[in-house]
């Protein structure tokens, strides 16, 4: 009659069946997402402003960098209580982004009317990550949008020009 496992291979074998269901999906996190469960649903009601009119660009760049990117405000001020749109479909708010000082965002935070987070890729499946190609800012209290300049992922020497 065989002996019943023991402890740590019954432990390891369990584990070794939870990464295997759990890696390639993210139905085993928090959907995949840094954003509150009220962040998502605030989030996912809003649309793409796109009828806004266009204000003035921003002096602010993004860069991409793995699971975030690094937005470099070079207005004169903070830059406060915009909503943050990437791509047209991804949205998060934002309170401040200070003057000077590169703030780095985790794109997961970023949220489609599906309540869906932004893709990012995994250590099994990089590939994941869509590329974020375009960033705007949203005032609702001026109803205007504001682009930023994106620069291509990891070029984070474009950042440190004036």
């Amino acid at each position: 009659m065989p002996h019943p496992p023991h402890k740590p291979q019954l432990a390891a074998t369990l584990l070794l069946v939870t990464s295997l269901v759990c890696l390639p999906t993210t139905g085993c996190q928090t959907r995949g997402t840094s954003a509150t469960p009220s962040q998502v649903e605030e989030w996912s009601a809003w649309r793409y402003p796109a009828d806004a009119e266009y204000g003035r660009d921003y002096n602010l760049t993004v860069v991409q960098d793995r699971g975030g990117m690094t937005l470099t405000n070079r207005e004169p001020n903070p830059i406060r209580d915009h909503e943050l749109w990437i791509n047209r479909g991804y949205a998060r708010s934002v309170a401040s982004i200070p003057v000077g000082r590169p703030t780095a965002v985790a794109l997961t935070g970023f949220i489609n009317r599906y309540q869906e987070p932004f893709p990012v890729g995994t250590l099994l499946a990089p590939d994941k990550t869509q590329q974020v190609v375009a960033v705007e800012f949203y005032n609702p209290r001026t109803r205007t949008r504001h682009k930023a300049t994106v620069w291509p992922p990891g070029d984070r020497a474009l950042q440190l020009l004036p």
